[in-house]
């Protein structure tokens, strides 16, 4: 059984320009080298079009933010088998691809909520929320209790964090960290089932 992603908020076309393009700005320069005149130079409209889309640069990130989650959402959710059961090496590497393969954005993501002003109030603080528990479930869905599944979560924003900061001698030591995670946490993930089935007792 899949369950659907939250539902954004409706946008214009021009808006998913504005994020779409904010997105890739934030990826090859950085959020913090991002201005809302540069975004609007990029294009091709004059900076006060901006604001009839996004109040300001804080919502803007907002929404990259919730964008982003969901991103790694579906890509969690693209990792079932055949039979609909999710695996923990999968999740874990898919995990790991989209972190390393967007380092700013997962940067942004996992700093989001505590930097994010806009975040911190509703109705954006319900959507993040909503949202981040939606993309965790296949990890939860097969965690032995919720507790693991906080641990694990943890672990794994630990090691993309340290691996999309460089801060590993090599690829292949990361490599040797990750399969480190999974064989760690493997026996406490005894619940790889379809999402919907009956865990076992």
């Amino acid at each position: 059984m899949n369950i659907p992603a939250p539902t954004l908020p409706s946008r214009t076309a021009r808006a998913e320009q504005i994020i779409a393009t904010a997105r890739e700005m934030t990826e090859s320069e950085g959020w913090d080298s991002l201005t809302m005149r540069g975004l609007a130079e990029r294009i091709g409209i004059k900076a006060p079009s901006l604001y009839k889309h996004t109040s300001n640069k804080d919502e803007l990130r907002a929404m990259l933010t919730i964008d982003a989650v969901e991103i790694i959402g579906n890509v969690l959710w693209a990792t079932r088998d055949e039979n609909g059961f999710f695996h923990l090496a999968d999740l874990m590497a898919a995990f790991r691809r989209v972190a390393t393969e967007q380092p700013e954005l997962y940067r942004l993501v996992t700093t989001g909520r505590t930097h994010c002003i806009t975040l911190r109030s509703n109705p954006w603080r319900q959507l993040l929320t909503d949202m981040q528990e939606w993309a965790g479930t296949p990890v939860t869905s097969i965690a032995d209790n919720e507790l693991i599944a906080v641990t694990l979560w943890s672990s794994a924003h630990g090691i993309a964090s340290m691996e999309t900061d460089h801060r590993y001698p090599s690829t292949s030591f990361a490599d040797a960290v990750w399969a480190t995670l999974v064989t760690t946490f493997e026996p406490y993930c005894s619940r790889q089932c379809p999402v919907g089935t009956p865990r076992p007792a």
